[in-house]
């Protein structure tokens, strides 16, 4: 239930994704760090470049193939 609700959530802005990682913990900075830099970098990117967010499917790769 909470995937759907957090997907949901997502959607409400125009420039967001919901990405979703593999790793069961709570501290993904401990778990999985990877995804939180590569995450918090395509923020940065978006919003120093003023382009919207790369679209992302549900496992945390981006929907368009790039990271």
């Amino acid at each position: 239930i909470w995937h759907s609700l957090h997907a949901d959530l997502a959607r409400l802005s125009a420039n967001s994704s919901h990405i979703v990682s593999e790793s069961a913990s709570h501290y993904l900075n401990d778990s999985d760090p990877g995804l939180v830099i590569g995450s918090i970098r395509r923020v940065v990117d978006s919003a120093r470049t003023r382009q919207p967010l790369a679209r992302q499917e549900a496992s945390g790769e981006p929907a368009s193939g790039h990271p």
